[in-house]
């Protein structure tokens, strides 16, 4: 037995704890591989309890479009934004089959309830006949970095203080070209 016979030995088993590591480390649960569930922000977590998902609906267009109405209620005392849903998918026996995360835009202040409509190309698995949908994630809503203010009047003039023409169409109307 040489140093190649030694050498290729040493490597193998080199190779066989890595693999043997790797998969260990692997996360298998019962929807797949590696599929976790989410966790809320820090923001959100303490309010998971009163932004509650009042009602979903999904339906299935044509060439792969799913439609999706969520009505979410906010109890809180704070006004939320960009709320994140997840909704799986189950067979008929309840074996999971897929999930998607929607997006809902907008603001939706303090006890007050939302409507959200969207359509979205989507690829879910055509087998599915149970759906579970839940809030997974949101924005606490902050006063604007900035706002604009306007000003009563403020089509009176044209910059640096010129007063606009009569007629309102600019310079060519009177008489500059």
């Amino acid at each position: 037995m040489g140093k190649k016979f030694w050498a290729n030995v040493i490597l193998c088993v080199f190779i066989g704890g890595v693999a043997s590591v790797v998969l260990a480390n692997i996360d298998l649960t019962s929807k797949g591989m590696q599929v976790t569930d989410p966790e809320p922000s820090s923001d959100a977590a303490p309010l998971m309890d009163k932004v509650t998902l009042a009602d979903f609906k999904l339906a299935k267009g044509a060439e792969h479009v799913v439609m999706g109405e969520f009505t979410v209620s906010n109890l809180s005392d704070k006004e939320i934004k960009n709320i994140d849903v997840l909704c799986e998918f189950f067979d008929g026996a309840g074996k999971y089959l897929d999930r998607e995360q929607w997006l809902l835009s907008g603001r939706i202040p303090a006890g007050k309830n939302m409507r959200h409509s969207s359509a979205a190309r989507r690829y879910v698995h055509t087998g599915s006949q149970k759906i579970q949908c839940r809030i997974i994630d949101f924005q606490v809503a902050r006063a604007p970095f900035f706002e604009l203010h306007r000003v009563e009047g403020g089509h009176g003039t044209v910059g640096h203080g010129e007063a606009a023409p009569a007629d309102g169409h600019g310079a060519a109307d009177q008489g500059h070209h």
